[in-house]
């Protein structure tokens, strides 16, 4: 296959945006605290070649978080595409409850309208009735879905599981809205593992996500020393890797340390 007819919506939409298919239920506030502030880069691997490289940000708002990325070809295929892809989550707190409130991917390169964009609605009022009322677009097609589940989008998910990392539990169904649709997913810590990237060795949590209705399945390794911000992420197919997601780099702006005040009697 030639560099320039590889699929960069396949490759990098669904398997560096959509390696995070990773739906927890809304998660208390006083429980688990929000992650910091961070960005980190990471670059995605196929057939060992790195095929596009991502960057991921993430800042507090007075009643939540605000997430983004952006993903770009790289190597021989930016050669050949100037595609990009820009994602943004808002989340904000309900209830005492970190929720999805806004999601929208934007894909830059093709005459196709890959476009998404949602709009979460809660009940606030004491009546019967569906909890969530989800609208927008989706590739051109209308959403109008209502719901009783907490559902994440396939960028914002890496929250909450950076948040419950530490105290996972037991396994347990999740729910994320993929491809026009709420699906269902079983996650799971089997165990912690070290993890090698570039010389550097992370101690990390380990989960794994799988389908319940295909032979798909993830892993995603949250680093203990980075907030357990997810460091390497595998997707599995019939057994076998289809592809690997691998961090470069990460900052976190509250972990640099303040320079010293300076000392009134030092040329004295």
């Amino acid at each position: 296959m030639e560099p320039g007819q590889l699929n960069f919506t396949k490759s990098i939409n669904l398997r560096l945006i959509a390696a995070a298919t990773w739906l927890l239920a809304a998660l208390p506030a006083w429980s688990h605290p929000l992650p910091p502030e961070f960005s980190a880069d990471y670059h995605l691997e196929m057939y060992q070649t790195s095929l596009a490289r991502a960057t991921y940000e993430l800042r507090h708002t007075d009643n939540g978080l605000v997430m983004t990325q952006t993903t770009k070809p790289t190597g021989l295929i930016a050669l050949f595409r100037k595609d990009q892809i820009d994602v943004r989550s808002d989340m904000s707190m309900h209830d005492g409850h970190l929720g999805l409130d806004r999601y929208s991917y934007i894909y830059k390169g093709s005459d196709k309208n890959k476009n998404i964009s949602l709009s979460i609605d809660r009940r606030t009022d004491e009546t019967d009735g569906p909890d969530l009322h989800v609208s927008g677009v989706d590739s051109g097609d209308p959403v109008d879905i209502n719901t009783n589940k907490a559902f994440w989008d396939p960028l914002s998910i890496q929250i909450p599981l950076m948040m419950q990392a530490e105290n996972f539990g037991a396994p347990h169904e999740i729910s994320a809205f993929m491809s026009g649709e709420i699906r269902t997913y079983l996650f799971s810590h089997p165990g912690d593992e070290q993890v090698e990237i570039d010389g550097k060795v992370y101690d990390c949590v380990m989960i794994i996500g799988a389908e319940t209705d295909r032979d798909r399945k993830m892993i995603i390794w949250l680093a203990r020393g980075l907030h357990y911000l997810p460091v390497k992420i595998q997707q599995w197919k019939d057994g076998e890797v289809s592809s690997t997601v691998l961090l470069d780099s990460a900052h976190f702006p509250a972990d640099k340390t303040p320079d010293p005040e300076p000392d009134p009697f030092k040329d004295l």
